[in-house]
């Protein structure tokens, strides 16, 4: 008997995208699998075409994001997982497409390596045009750990990982967050949890650019306090499973983001939550000259000198 994979997608406002992403899924050559898509209220005619699309395909479902839960992508991906019941996990974007094999292709080098994870690859298309990847390196050499990763040294986007139910059981998209469909702290305790996974050279995933993804909306923000916020949580997420070196990395990040913050009069989040993590990683001395580098920053617009020195 084969595997069962649950393909999990949240979808808002979608209506242009969605259907080709689901006819790319319906071309797979590996056809064990189930499609749990979860509607985070969307307000366009995404449901309308997703229930017409998926009449008389029972190995779809399509949930809608509870009013109890938080809105966002992250927190729709959790949601779907929890009405999932395949023993292997892809998660996966409501405007991107699957190559035919791209199923197949992750299953079966999961089992052929014995891992609990594998990453494929993907490339970017914009008007049936492709446009790079989303991240370059080296995937012969490059090594699969929590530093490589928060660093940027190896990276890869939600659609590019397939898991085990395992693991992913003890795994949780970051919820509340600004950038609220990132991948970030998922693939960091993925990493903390396990390096038993495995680079594959293929690229079997097409990532849709448009005007309403988050690539570009993510640009219209505050890059600063989504980048300071990231790293922030990403502190909290995985200090259980990380190193001193690579907390103090992160909390590095934060100060710095956080200070250019202040010099556009914006202050910055968790300020008094990183008090303690300043004074375990750096010092308490440190931790005090923190609040105070941020309060001249904001006031008087300096106060660089001081953010170096409790970053060195």
């Amino acid at each position: 008997m084969k595997e069962l994979i649950s393909i999990i997608l949240p979808v808002y406002n979608r209506e242009s995208y969605v259907i080709e992403t689901l006819n790319s899924i319906d071309k797979q050559t590996y056809t064990t699998w189930e499609c749990i898509l979860v509607d985070d209220g969307s307000t366009d005619q995404s449901v309308e075409l997703i229930n017409k699309f998926i009449i008389d395909k029972p190995n779809y479902k399509l949930y809608h994001r509870p009013k109890s839960k938080i809105k966002g992508a992250n927190s729709c991906r959790n949601f779907g997982f929890s009405k999932s019941s395949g023993s292997l996990i892809k998660f996966f974007d409501s405007d991107d497409l699957m190559t035919p094999d791209h199923l197949e292709l992750c299953r079966n080098a999961i089992f052929a390596y014995e891992k609990d994870f594998v990453v494929s690859d993907s490339i970017n298309f914009y008007n049936n045009e492709f446009r790079g990847k989303p991240y370059e390196f080296d995937r012969r050499s490059s090594q699969l750990n929590m530093t490589n990763f928060a660093t940027y040294r190896v990276a890869w986007i939600t659609d590019d990982l397939l898991l085990k139910r395992e693991l992913a059981e003890k795994l949780r998209f970051k919820e509340g967050i600004e950038d609220n469909a990132s991948e970030y702290h998922y693939n960091l305790k993925l990493l903390g949890l396990t390096l038993n996974g495995l680079l594959l050279p293929e690229v079997n995933t097409y990532r849709r650019i448009h005007d309403s993804n988050m690539i570009n909306t993510t640009l219209k923000r505050n890059i600063d306090q989504i980048l300071a916020e990231n790293k922030f949580t990403a502190l909290e997420y995985v200090e259980d499973l990380s190193t001193a070196e690579l907390q103090r990395w992160f909390l590095s990040g934060y100060i710095q983001l956080s200070f250019k913050q202040t010099l556009s009069k914006k202050w910055p989040k968790y300020t008094w939550r990183s008090i303690p993590y300043l004074a375990k990683y750096y010092s308490v001395f440190k931790a005090g000259l923190f609040t105070l580098a941020l309060v001249t920053g904001y006031l008087f617009g300096k106060g660089y000198n001081v953010v170096k020195y409790i970053r060195s």
